[in-house]
Parts: C-alpha cells; sequence; structure tokens
C-alpha cells in the first residue's frame, strides 16, 4: 500500500494536517472553528451559516480534499447556542462523510465585565470508506487489496472550552480569545477489509487577541494542533479587517508552510443586520520538502444575521 502510506505521510507535513487526515484539519478562517471546538458555535449573537471547502497540492493525484457545511444559531434567551454540520474529506482511496450537532453553553460576565466562557459538545456518527480501486498496491498479499470497497461507520464526539472577553466586534476595546477542545473522544478501530486503521484523540487549542481601532482590527493568534509528539504542528497567523469592507491576512506554521488569505464584505445586502462573506485563502511550502507538493487553496461563504 505505498501509495496510501505516501498519502499520509504528505498529510503529516501539511499546513496544520497534522492528524494524519484523520479528520478535517483546523483552518485559519476561524469563522468555521465550531467545526473542532463546539463550545465556539454561536458564540456571539448572529445566526451564522458558512460553507468551507478545501484543495490540498494543486496537481497531485489523490491530494486531500476537504469541504464543511456549517449552520449556528444563538438560543439568546437561555445563554445556550446550537449548531448542525456536515464534513467531507477524501484523501487518495480514503473518504469520509461526517455529521455532527453541536451543543454550547455560555457563562456571561466571566473575568470581565463582557466576558464569556462557553463549553460544548458535539456529537455524530462518520461514514469510512476505502476504494482499493483508487490504490496503488505493490502487495498483492496486502489484506486492503481484498475485496471490494468497504464502508463502514464510527462514533464522533468532541468537547470543547472557548473563552472570550467580548464577542462582539468593533464595541469598544481590545478582546483576548482562547479555546481548547478535544476530538474523537471515543478512539476505538476502524475495519476496513478486514485490516484496522487506528483512531486518535486529537487536541485543538488557539490563543489570541484583536485589537481594536475605530473602525478596523488587528488579530495575531496562535494554533496548536496535537495527536502525539511525531503528529503535532502550530500557526502564527495575522489578519487585518476594515469595517464592513475587507480583510487580509498571512500565516506560517511549524511545517514550513506560508499562506496568504484575503476576504470581501458586503453588509446590509437583505437588512441593516446582515452581511454576507466571501473570502478565499492559498498556501504554499517554502521548504525544499513542502515546494514539491505545490499550492493548496481555501475557499469560504458566510452569512450571518445579528438576532440582538
Amino acid at each position: 500500500m505505498k501509495h496510501l502510506i505516501y498519502i499520509i505521510a504528505l498529510s503529516v507535513i501539511s499546513i496544520s494536517n497534522t492528524v494524519a487526515q484523520q479528520l478535517p484539519y483546523t483552518s485559519q478562517f476561524n469563522d468555521s472553528r465550531a467545526i473542532w471546538n463546539p463550545a465556539a458555535t454561536a458564540y456571539g449573537t448572529h445566526m451564522v451559516t458558512n460553507v468551507h471547502m478545501r484543495q490540498q497540492w494543486l496537481g497531485f493525484e489523490g491530494a486531500p480534499r476537504t469541504g464543511s457545511l456549517l449552520a449556528e444559531y444563538p438560543l439568546l434567551d437561555y445563554n445556550m447556542s446550537a449548531g448542525a454540520g456536515l464534513t467531507f474529506d477524501k484523501t487518495g482511496p480514503i473518504s469520509k462523510i461526517g455529521l455532527q450537532l453541536n451543543y454550547a453553553y455560555k457563562l456571561r460576565n466571566v473575568f470581565t465585565q463582557k466576558g464569556q466562557l462557553s463549553a460544548g459538545i458535539s456529537a455524530g456518527f462518520t461514514q469510512y470508506s476505502f476504494d482499493p480501486s483508487n490504490a496503488i498496491i505493490n502487495d498483492s498479499e496486502d489484506p486492503l487489496a481484498a475485496g471490494d470497497r468497504a464502508t463502514t461507520f464510527f462514533p464522533s464526539v468532541t468537547a470543547g472550552v472557548f473563552y472570550i472577553s467580548n464577542p462582539k466586534k468593533f464595541d469598544g476595546g481590545n478582546v483576548f480569545f482562547t479555546g481548547l477542545s478535544y476530538s474523537q473522544v471515543y478512539a476505538g478501530n476502524v475495519l476496513a477489509n478486514n485490516s484496522n486503521q487506528e483512531r486518535f484523540n486529537h487536541v485543538f487549542f488557539e490563543i489570541g487577541t484583536r485589537i481594536q481601532g475605530r473602525d478596523s482590527y488587528f488579530e495575531p493568534s496562535l494554533m496548536f494542533n496535537y495527536t502525539n509528539p511525531e503528529l503535532s504542528n502550530f500557526i502564527l497567523a495575522g489578519k487585518y479587517e476594515m469595517r464592513d469592507a475587507f480583510w487580509a491576512g498571512l500565516g506560517i506554521s511549524s511545517a514550513s508552510d506560508v499562506s496568504i488569505q484575503g476576504g470581501y464584505i458586503l453588509p446590509e445586502i437583505g437588512s441593516r443586520y446582515d452581511e454576507l462573506r466571501f473570502g478565499v485563502l492559498a498556501n504554499y511550502g517554502v521548504s525544499d520538502r513542502a515546494t514539491a507538493f505545490g499550492l493548496g487553496f481555501e475557499a469560504i461563504v458566510i452569512y450571518q444575521y445579528d438576532l440582538d
């Protein structure tokens, strides 16, 4: 199964894809953070829907492709929020489709007058598929070569916490935020054609600040992903946003990968309380090993409506 092993090895050195592609990995588009941290589900007063797509290593056959659809709704009268997400992840002969339901409970006025501490949990199921026809297998006795396409299901559970000193943007004063989540709480194995794929627990941590101006802000942040000492990575990023206009950002990861992002904001498209955001991100490996994989690309579309 050299083809499969090669793809997993490539996944390890990809930007923030430090979990051997077992999970759709984190993105510098922090609007989709509720996919990996349920405590961040609708943490403000906005109802949010976003669609996120990613293609890694353009031109490389079997390269990872990931997509997600996420809907979040704040239950303002109950200090709670709920959400639902669909994820798709494909790498060579392996593909996964997941459904998750999120729930978060919020504590107000924590540490600061407007501070909010949330605890959340998500639960769902993932369909795992292995297609031998998409794998290059040199060992005819490899157990994965025997049999047809294999499909199975396994549970998915994630728990997390998220703190932000002020959930509202442009509300005066600088903002601090941090989050921690623990994914694949139930690890276990996945059987495919009598062969096990061991699943691992994953930890995602982020910390950052939002330095506010009158109609803009600068947001430096650090994200750390951990599975084991050999599969860990951090991303250092910075983002600048002009209110109701645009955003732009840069990032670098410990996998010698640099990225640039930008987006356009359309305010009040249906009423004074909503907005539509379009964003793109490109990343490129700068080390000798990573350069051979070429560009990666992401796109996101976000619609949000303020219920407050």
